[in-house]
């Protein structure tokens, strides 16, 4: 099924949905300690009935991972991240039953399962509360024995601690106990780092896929080599990126 699908997007990685970026509910900021891309799920963002944006958002996040751990390999792997896997946290602070979604999670499963599997390496989810308890005794039913060894659930009280574990505080915003710049929600939003973070906001501007009407990119004010198509096959002028072309990682 794996083959089927990089196939059906003739190898490439699935270009981000302008009104997947306004909902702010992932984003790629930073790697960990290891060397992994960081992606971050905020369900309090969440809005259930629209599960197709749901599952083209998740794929887009996850081909970001792909994108940028090709782009830093060069010829070698890293010695931290050999097996170029993701850490992912899901941030459930401020989330309830609003937020709740039975076919987006089934969708998680089935994406992770079949068409990136094996990518991620660890699960924190933050800010476990009794209305998450109740999520989760039901949830993990679903869960494939290995994906649940893999989840930390982190009482609110311990989420610093965990995080600055995780990640060097330098790359953490205050409310998870470091010196970084805040991690915005879609309403702060500015730039288009703040609305998918600094890694995703990278590999989208290098790959000429930011939607348009995004935010404006930082590294474009500042003439940073991503804003100009650095280590991307030129394209003839006037030719825009499609979505299956941006990733050639994912062949």
């Amino acid at each position: 099924e794996y083959a089927v699908y990089r196939q059906a997007n003739r190898g490439g990685g699935v270009a981000p949905p302008l009104e997947w970026l306004h909902l702010g509910i992932a984003i790629v900021p930073c790697e960990d300690r290891l060397g992994r891309p960081v992606i971050v799920i905020r369900p309090r963002f969440h809005r259930p009935g629209n599960v197709e944006l749901f599952r083209v958002g998740l794929r887009t996040t996850v081909d970001v991972v792909k994108a940028h751990l090709l782009h830093r390999r060069g010829q070698d792997f890293s010695r931290d991240n050999p097996l170029e896997q993701y850490t992912m946290v899901w941030d459930f602070g401020g989330a309830g039953w609003r937020n709740v979604d039975w076919e987006a999670f089934h969708v998680t499963l089935h994406e992770g399962t079949h068409h990136y599997p094996n990518m991620g390496s660890q699960i924190y989810i933050l800010n476990v509360n009794k209305f998450f308890r109740w999520f989760w005794n039901t949830a993990s039913k679903c869960m494939h024995p290995k994906v649940r060894r893999k989840c930390c659930l982190v009482a609110p009280e311990k989420v610093t601690l965990c995080m600055t574990q995780v990640i060097a505080p330098e790359l953490l915003p205050p409310e998870y106990g470091g010196t970084a710049r805040p991690w915005m929600g879609p309403q702060q939003a500015k730039t288009l780092e703040d609305q998918v973070g600094a890694i995703a906001a990278e590999v989208y501007v290098r790959a000429g896929v930011v939607p348009e009407g995004a935010k404006p990119s930082m590294s474009a004010w500042v003439g940073s080599p991503a804003s100009v198509g650095e280590n991307f096959d030129e394209e003839p002028r006037g030719r825009k990126r499609t979505g299956a072309d941006w990733c050639t990682c994912c062949s």
